[in-house]
């Protein structure tokens, strides 16, 4: 029997209520969670961008210059960052080397067919690797499929919206924009 995946529920300031909930529930009910985003960079400043798989809720098909997911309750953001990781591309990530890219409270209302509600606080990480030339083994269930591609086509991607060859990425510009800057920053690459 497979264990309901729980969620600890968060108020509108971000602290824990006590309570936890499945991820449908905290969805229908329209309540506080936590979650991370991470930003995988190379030395040669080179991101990995990830196409969704097709049988996603959100967002299926599109591409992403981040990866992430739901914090699950009792864990720790970097915790879940490192889980992430491993689920996601296959990666084992020390989270001493993982690095804060600030917390950012998203409010999503989606379709009426839907009729769910995404609110939470998202905490960013930068998440650095020594080579563009790593393996990445992607979960298929998750991701179609995940490449390092130059930084400067990522702030293209964010900048346009689109880019033909590629495909269309999810619409939340704002955010990856705040990590790709947190990333220059890091790099010391020239705004």
């Amino acid at each position: 029997m497979q264990m309901k995946h729980l969620l600890d529920v968060l108020d509108e300031f971000g602290q824990p209520t006590g309570r936890q909930a499945s991820i449908g529930e905290v969805m229908e009910k329209g309540w506080w969670y936590a979650g991370v985003r991470g930003v995988i960079y190379s030395p040669d400043g080179k991101v990995v961008i990830q196409k969704r798989s097709e049988s996603m809720i959100q967002h299926p098909g599109m591409l992403d210059v981040s990866l992430g997911g739901f914090i699950d309750a009792g864990e720790t953001p970097k915790q879940a960052m490192v889980r992430e990781l491993k689920e996601e591309l296959g990666l084992v990530i020390d989270p001493d080397d993982i690095e804060p890219a600030g917390i950012r409270k998203y409010d999503h209302h989606w379709s009426q067919h839907l009729k769910k509600t995404s609110r939470a606080f998202i905490h960013g990480y930068l998440i650095p690797v020594r080579s563009s030339d790593i393996s990445l083994i992607v979960q298929p269930s998750e991701v179609e499929w995940a490449r390092f591609i130059d930084l400067d086509r990522v702030k293209q991607l964010i900048n346009h919206e689109h880019h033909d060859s590629l495909g269309r990425l999810i619409p939340i510009y704002a955010y990856y924009k705040l990590l790709i800057e947190a990333l220059e920053k890091r790099l010391k690459v020239p705004v």
